[in-house]
């Protein structure tokens, strides 16, 4: 029954952000790995466009976000910004940008941002989330071609001392 309840359709993206839980960027460092059944996939790091955090500013007049220093770290400090615009399957359907924004607030004035993989729903006044795990990992996979487009060099994974489990002949190589 609880699967069949739907949270409110997603928001289109603005230019401006009212307060509430704030747009962001992902990114994906290539030393920040782990192993998921049998699989090196990327960790990533969400980064939120909150004013006053982060190097994000916002300009008094206009409410524009603007985010350019935040990003411009991002990239100094070696990690890799995840494209908005990269198609992404979600629940099933591709799409392109990673960013959910849903009404929030007792009037819906405020925006709350999630990424397109998580679905809140709500049902008798709590709100739970639906995850599309494979989705997810699809996204991983895209987001660990960013930095190795070849595959992750087995220096890397013994330098990071990654335990990747042995294959069984049952599963078989993939």
């Amino acid at each position: 029954m609880l699967d069949q309840v739907q949270g409110p359709e997603p928001r289109q993206r603005t230019e401006t952000y009212p307060r509430g839980a704030p747009f962001f960027d992902i990114t994906v460092h290539p030393l920040a790995l782990q192993v998921l059944d049998g699989e090196v996939l990327p960790i990533l790091s969400l980064h939120p466009h909150d004013p006053g955090l982060n190097g994000v500013a916002r300009d008094e007049i206009t409410r524009q976000v603007e985010p350019s220093r935040l990003r411009a770290r991002i990239v100094r400090e070696g990690s890799t910004l995840v494209p908005h615009d990269m198609v992404v399957t979600a629940f099933g359907k591709e799409r392109r940008d990673y960013v959910d924004i849903y009404p929030a607030g007792i009037k819906g004035e405020l925006e709350y941002c999630v990424d397109c993989w998580d679905r809140p729903s709500i049902f008798a006044g709590i709100i739970t989330h639906k995850r599309d795990h494979d989705g997810h990992r699809l996204f991983l996979r895209k987001c660990l071609k960013l930095v190795y487009p070849d595959g992750v060099p087995e220096e890397i994974i013994s330098a990071l001392k990654l335990e990747i489990p042995a294959k069984t002949e049952k599963e078989g190589k993939k």
